[in-house]
């Protein structure tokens, strides 16, 4: 262990138990978005009806016929106000301050290029089967919305052709879908750039503000009562719930300190967050710290003030610095401290390769006392030769992905023809029935037969729950194979005679007998 280890005092925070650890590389994985911020409104701690924040959401509550009140328009009250506009009895008062522009889901236009409904989330079954059979096809499609995802970098720059279109686009679309209530878009709609506030996709958002159900409050609120939110104006609102759709705060430093080097509390800022993030650069950091035995390694002061100065003069020349209020920036300053300054593409690329000549190395005191920088070279063994490795790694696997494709293909094959369930299946979508569509009529004594088999196989499914010997399994378990075969038999038969929606009805069948097995077999 490296004689200079981080000591860590944890807390658990449900029983107060208080203990000590400690770790040769302390990773800090807590990212900027987990310390809640509750509204600074007076008298939110009288209300005495259901106070929910966003973050931290009450499963158990029953929101239906309740006056709802939602505080915020950022992302969390974008995704919450639709789901709840919906149900029963509800009553929502959007309080609502800051503007944001309201987009599309993000992808739709690489959806559509590549002949994808954007408005429908689930994949046909000869699409499933598409990119299952030919991962080229897969490959292609992720590859075309990363595609689009990567270079819409120019939206981010200020007075660009991308940003001053998207703008124009963004506006008027808001505009067609506020149309039942017009009043709302001069509230809503920014004079900031597309991207300075984070861009949230809100399918139905704005179609759940023109309901009947929903106001739309833009009014500054004044207090909370115990039963009320009162706004600016003196207007009070009745309410049952507060969700509070706040987020988090950002400007903190971690809510713990840390102590380093002089026993002075040291680094109280965050470096540069993505670098967090990167689980790449974290490791290879760590691979040189046990390589070449170094107790510690830290960025140089003039490199960190270096890359402080390269992001002040790039986020100058973006819509970031725009007057809007975003999680990644300084409320008090304006400083942009949660983004890359670049694209996606270029953090990726900056950071595949740390460079070591910008940090300084605290060596290991081995103990040893020769002084010698390159004793990490130990005894002239690698520990792949002691049996904790490939001794011959340096030899690449051959790629055999061409002929695994075509064995996993062959086996599917096989797997088909040996099942008659699977085979039925097959003939059937080969004609574009769908075994799981309910929507064909059936005679009423085929409903009928349906039914009892149904109860057969649930009256036999309740008697597992009650066999109390071996062998009275293993009568149910021969009894179900006999309902197999004759399941078999009859989809065999009916597939002969080309009547293909008896078969889907047989299938059907013959999937809840072998789920009986299933269950006997467990």
């Amino acid at each position: 262990m490296l004689n200079k280890s981080r000591n860590l005092e944890i807390e658990n925070n449900s029983t107060g138990e208080i203990f000590e650890d400690d770790a040769d590389v302390l990773i800090s994985a807590r990212g900027s978005l987990n310390e809640i911020s509750w509204p600074d409104i007076p008298g939110l701690s009288d209300f005495q009806g259901e106070v929910i924040h966003s973050a931290k959401w009450n499963q158990n509550y029953e929101f239906k016929n309740k006056r709802v009140g939602v505080i915020g328009g950022g992302s969390s009250s974008i995704q919450i106000v639709p789901i709840l506009q919906k149900l029963e009895g509800i009553r929502i008062s959007c309080f609502v301050r800051s503007k944001t522009w309201i987009s599309n889901p993000l992808g739709d236009g690489a959806m559509l290029s590549m002949g994808f409904d954007p408005n429908e989330p689930k994949f046909s079954l000869e699409q499933r089967k598409e990119f299952a059979n030919n991962p080229e096809a897969l490959h292609s499609f992720r590859k075309s919305i990363e595609v689009a995802g990567n270079t819409i970098h120019g939206l981010s720059l200020r007075d660009s052709e991308l940003q001053k279109g998207a703008v124009l686009a963004l506006h008027d679309r808001m505009k067609e879908r506020l149309a039942q209530k017009p009043e709302i878009l001069e509230s809503l709609a920014p004079s900031f750039a597309v991207g300075c506030r984070r861009l949230t996709p809100g399918p139905g958002y704005l179609e759940a503000l023109t309901s009947p159900n929903v106001d739309f409050i833009s009014k500054k609120i004044k207090s909370i009562t115990s039963n009320s939110i009162r706004l600016e104006n003196s207007e009070e609102v009745p309410l049952d719930v507060i969700v509070c759709a706040t987020g988090f705060n950002t400007n903190n430093i971690p809510p713990f300190p840390v102590i380093g080097l002089s026993q002075l509390q040291y680094w109280t800022g965050s470096l540069t967050r993505i670098i967090e993030s990167e689980g790449d650069y974290i490791v290879k950091c760590i691979r040189k710290l046990q390589k070449e035995d170094y107790a510690s390694m830290v960025p140089k002061k003039q490199r960190v003030e270096d890359f402080s100065k390269y992001c002040e003069a790039y986020f100058e020349k973006t819509i970031y610095l725009d007057d809007c209020r975003s999680w990644y920036k300084d409320q008090n300053t304006g400083r942009v401290t949660g983004l890359w300054p670049g694209s996606t593409l270029h953090a990726l690329e900056a950071l595949r390769s740390p460079r070591w000549e910008d940090f300084e190395y605290e060596e290991r005191d081995t103990g040893t006392g020769n002084g010698n920088a390159l004793s990490w070279l130990g005894n002239g063994w690698s520990v792949t030769q002691l049996g904790a490795g490939d001794p011959a790694w340096y030899l690449e696997k051959p790629s055999f992905s061409k002929a695994e494709t075509a064995s996993a293909l062959i086996n599917e094959a096989y797997k088909i023809l040996k099942s008659p369930l699977l085979r039925a299946q097959y003939l059937l979508e080969l004609q574009g029935i769908d075994v799981y569509d309910e929507t064909v009529d059936a005679s009423v004594e085929e409903k009928e037969k349906d039914r009892l088999l149904l109860l057969e196989v649930y009256d036999a499914s309740a008697e597992v729950e009650f066999a109390e010997t071996d062998e009275e399994v293993d009568s149910m378990k021969s009894q179900n194979e006999k309902r197999i075969e004759e399941c078999e038999s009859r989809l065999g038969k009916v597939i002969d005679a080309g009547d293909m929606e008896k078969a889907k009805k047989e299938i059907i069948k013959l999937k809840d007998v072998k789920s009986y097995r299933r269950r006997l077999s467990h």
